[in-house]
């Protein structure tokens, strides 16, 4: 099997893929010289390879020649998706390419393929959320477009659930049919569904009764729905086009989640087409005031479903909580964010790398990073003194004096993180990068006398923040009227006009000490250099004190007494202009709306709100990285019954009888029959005869078996499996002689089969699998689950490579260009490399050694890896896969790490339909994937990888 991979690329990226696409056809090699020996249920390769979305399509759902038109249809439109999708669309409904001759079957194709082109061909919407699509007849004889949801729907996103009413609207005019005109009884229906419905499932946007009639009634295509919950309505049943009476929970989903919540984006498609759905109009909302101004408030959502156990860790809007900053790491992005690393160890440990957090704004959920180049929490020691945290080792130092948190650090979030949760971008602190950009922008050329403006590249990347002492960016205001650097400034905002008069006045009473040359600190106790210092006995002592910790202003105490760095000490005093008096403080509070410009008018040079905006915060999910097992723990998709007891045990089911027969069991089981000694077997290959077995049906009626469905003698309608007695006993002799290894002390099976032919696995992996105790998924993969990190660079050192081993997997130069020669050198990670926890290293080369003695003992085969230790496993390819999707990704271990996540770069997470916002999917080794997974066991879900 060849797989074409074309892509446009710098010359190492084109090198790494051709090397990966020539590992993946080295495993597909073996894996069909396997599969050819005829022992599984199927002699192919389930998994289809493709290598982009257009022949992720063509595998998945069509139409033949899909894939070569996509690609010549997106280069016309330059790229634009939407645009190439509408006109693949009209030219399946008018058969340019491809012929449908039935109506029905064609817009069903046509909306579908559709939709596995908007969803990137990953999630199972397509298959499974519609179900259907037919073309049915009004009462008045009319023809209508019928389209039929199902639950799985929700995975698809509001944009795909409504894609196919706007598509459906497109076929209709093209093909010249009518609308939908539903009765006044249907429209009820739908209203006493959405009600119940909004018992059963909680949902983003429940719309009014009225809403979902204004809906139904201009919406021109039926939406439609399969069952899918127990409830029944009440009072508008049997209806004739709505014979059955369950909730239909994908029709619901999508005129509420769909329909009612993304009328904008359906507005926008419809006009695309030159379609009328202005009607939506009278249900979009807005949440604007009526100035059109957008007021921020605090937002309490996030508390919603805190769990016990789980901190919150500030409320909303709270000052000391989390402060907002513009930015993005090279761990973090796809919602993503980032923290100080010392913030997560004075907050216990509960917030650590990849946890969960429940994020205020921009609102959902994060997945959390370490960044040490923001700036850190502020605490309280058990002395009265404030302290600000600038490490990680100073965190571990400090923590056993720490009383309290009083500022929690800042908050790193893309700003691409607020535009996709469509929330409008909110003020964030001042901070340096922002006052750069304002020296560059006012000063233009001069702006390169400034030394501290000068950044190597390596402190962007590592490190981050320059550090301009108070002294220089007094200096520097000074001088060139700038704004005062945030290094000067301190949480003014927060205060109310009285505090900050107290505080002014406070200043005025510190007694300062200048330095001196003295060592003797005997000598020099009382007068600490440069410190400025408050007596005790002052008024509003207290006062003021707690006012120096809500402005985030480092100080001592000793003996009872407020020490107060001089250098802070002058910035406040140039700040609050009150050199020589309060009065023009006082004077500018009074004139002022508010602290910050109040500030403006008394300092004389430019001062910003360092606060900015505070984001409440509370621990959502732990990070998690593990093997992902069924119920039970299977080691073998092999049918038991009651036989096998609570725990599904093939030895105790060897003990038990079936019909009188020791070592039987009851169970309903696949029909396979020998061509040669036409014996009825329970799997596809006869060892007795050595040649494959030959699919059969069995007619529930009078027994016989044919290859037919329906029953030549009676007519009745066959079935692919029986319920008979198996010999269990002899099954698993066959199948140890044939491996030549000893029983396991327990193999576990399942109580029965629920693909629709009832097919079993063959025992011999199951015994394999028990001997490395490794338990299955229902695919018949074996998986590990990490939760989803973000990597966009990495140093060899940080992931346990040698600049050898780096080199090896194509990684020659660092992200500045230079020959990598050193560990610590920072490198861009390739698309597809995943670093990923130390234990799942170690599982990966158990899950090997199955594959390797599967090859040679069950297929007769060489071995494919020979690993021995986690270290062998650098190199080896992987899927990874997200739950609710049918494709998975192949990635190539790099390296590993002690933290419980899977660090890839956000291709590799989005090319899952994945953000990094506490989620985790699965792992698994592409030859257990190319070897193990069949078909049968996923009806009517086809899994690909690309």
């Amino acid at each position: 099997m060849k797989l074409d991979l074309d892509i446009e690329a710098k010359p190492v990226v084109k090198k790494y893929y051709n090397n990966m696409v020539a590992e993946v056809e080295k495993q597909l090699a073996v894996a069909e010289k396997a599969k050819e020996k005829g022992f599984d249920l199927s002699t192919g390769i389930e998994s289809k390879p493709v290598a982009d979305l257009a022949d992720r399509t063509e595998t998945i759902i069509g139409p033949i020649g899909i894939a070569k038109r996509y690609r010549e249809v997106f280069e016309e439109k330059k790229g634009d998706r939407l645009e190439a999708i509408f006109q693949l669309f009209r030219e399946i409904l008018e058969q340019k390419w491809c012929k449908i001759e039935d109506e029905s079957k064609r817009v069903e194709q046509a909306i579908k393929t559709s939709l596995v082109l908007n969803t990137e061909g990953v999630v199972v919407a397509p298959l499974d959320g519609v179900p259907r699509v037919e073309i049915n007849k009004n009462p008045d004889g009319s023809k209508y477009i019928d389209i039929y949801y199902a639950g799985p729907i929700r995975a698809a996103g509001g944009t795909s659930q409504v894609l196919p009413l706007i598509l459906g609207d497109y076929a209709r005019n093209i093909l010249e049919i009518d609308k939908y005109k539903p009765t006044d009884d249907e429209v009820e229906r739908y209203v006493e569904e959405c009600q119940i419905y909004d018992e059963i499932v909680t949902r983003q946007y429940k719309p009014t009764d009225d809403e979902v009639r204004m809906i139904v009634r201009n919406c021109t295509v039926c939406i439609n729905g399969e069952p899918t919950e127990e409830r029944e309505v009440a009072i508008n049943r049997d209806l004739p086009r709505i014979p059955k009476n369950r909730i239909r929970g994908g029709m619901c989903l999508v005129l509420s989640e769909g329909v009612a919540l993304k009328a904008p984006k359906i507005l926008k498609f419809a006009k695309k087409l030159k379609l009328d759905w202005n009607w939506l109009e009278g249900i979009i909302k807005v949440s604007k005031s009526d100035s059109g101004e957008r007021k921020l408030k605090p937002n309490e959502k996030y508390l919603i479903g805190a769990a016990a156990g789980r901190p919150i860790l500030a409320y909303p809007m709270r000052p000391g909580g989390f402060r907002l900053r513009y930015g993005r790491a090279r761990n973090m992005g796809i919602m993503g964010k980032g923290l100080h690393p010392a913030t997560m160890h004075l907050l216990e440990g509960f917030i650590a790398n990849a946890t969960q957090m429940k994020v205020e704004r921009p609102g959902k959920a994060a997945g959390m990073s370490p960044v040490d180049s923001i700036e850190g929490p502020i605490v309280r020691l058990y002395s009265g003194s404030v302290v600000k945290v600038n490490t990680l080792d100073e965190a571990i130092k400090i923590k056993p004096r720490v009383e309290k948190i009083l500022f929690l650090g800042d908050l790193l979030i893309s700003v691409g993180d607020f535009r996709y949760s469509a929330h409008p971008l909110v003020p964030a602190g001042y901070c340096h990068e922002w006052w750069v950009e304002e020296v560059k922008r006012q000063l233009g050329e001069k702006a390169k006398e400034i030394p501290e403006l000068k950044r190597s590249k390596e402190a962007d990347i590592a490190k981050g923040d320059e550090n301009v002492s108070i002294t220089k960016a007094l200096e520097l205001s000074k001088k060139y009227h700038l704004p005062l650097h945030p290094n000067a400034l301190f949480f003014y905002n927060v205060l109310d006009k009285k505090e900050i008069l107290q505080l002014a006045k406070f200043l005025k009473t510190g007694k300062k000490y200048k330095g001196t040359e003295k060592k003797d600190k005997e000598k020099n106790t009382e007068k600490e250099n440069n410190q400025v210092v408050f007596e005790k006995d002052e008024e509003n002592f207290t006062a003021v004190k707690k006012i120096l910790e809500k402005i985030g202003a480092c100080h001592e105490i000793k003996e009872g007494k407020i020490h107060l760095n001089v250098d802070k000490f002058n910035a406040m005093e140039k700040t609050l202009g009150i050199e020589k008096g309060t009065e023009k403080l006082e004077q500018a509070i009074e004139k002022s709306s508010g602290v910050i410009s109040a500030l403006n008018l008394t300092s004389g040079i430019p001062i910003r709100d360092l606060a900015g905006t505070w984001i409440g915060a509370r621990m959502g999910r732990p990070e998690a990285s593990k093997p992902r097992k069924m119920a039970g723990n299977p080691h073998v998709l092999f049918p038991l019954g009651a036989a096998g007891g609570n725990i599904r045990s093939i030895n105790k089911a060897m003990t038990s009888t079936g019909e009188g027969k020791e070592g039987s069991v009851n169970v309903e089981i696949g029909l396979y029959k020998c061509p040669k000694c036409e014996a009825v077997r329970e799997q596809p290959f006869c060892y007795e005869c050595k040649i494959r077995t030959e699919n059969t049906n069995i007619c529930p009626s009078c027994g016989s078996l044919t290859k037919e469905k329906q029953c030549g003698k009676c007519g009745s309608e066959t079935e692919a499996y029986s319920k008979r007695s198996v010999d269990l006993q002899e099954l698993v002799r066959a199948a140890l002689e044939n491996l030549g290894i000893r029983m396991p002390d327990i193999v576990k099976g399942v109580k029965g089969m629920i693909n629709e032919g009832k097919d079993a696995e063959p025992l011999e992996k199951g015994i394999l699998r028990a001997k490395y105790d490794l338990h299955i998924f229902r695919d018949a993969t074996i998986r590990y689950e990490a939760i989803d990190a973000p990597l966009t660079h990495f140093k060899p050192e940080e992931v346990g490579i040698s600049v050898e081993k780096a080199r090896e997997l194509g990684y020659e130069k660092d992200t500045f260009g230079n020959e990598l020669v050193d560990k610590g050198q920072v490198v861009e990670i390739l698309p597809q490399d995943i670093v990923i926890n130390e234990n799942a290293g170690d599982f990966f080369v158990t899950v090997s050694k199955f594959i390797d003695e599967l090859l040679v003992r069950f297929y007769k085969l060489e071995p494919y890896f020979n690993a021995k230790k986690r270290e062998d496993m650098i190199g080896q390819l992987v899927l990874g896969l997200a739950p609710h999707t049918s494709a998975a990704i192949t990635g190539r271990i790099l390296g590993y790490t002690k933290a419980r996540a899977c660090f890839a770069h956000p291709y590799f997470h989005q090319t899952k339909r994945r953000n990094v916002d506490g989620d985790q999917d699965s792992l698994m080794l592409l030859m257990d994937n190319l070897l193990n997974l069949e078909e049968e066991w996923m009806p009517r879900l086809f899994l690909q990888l690309h």
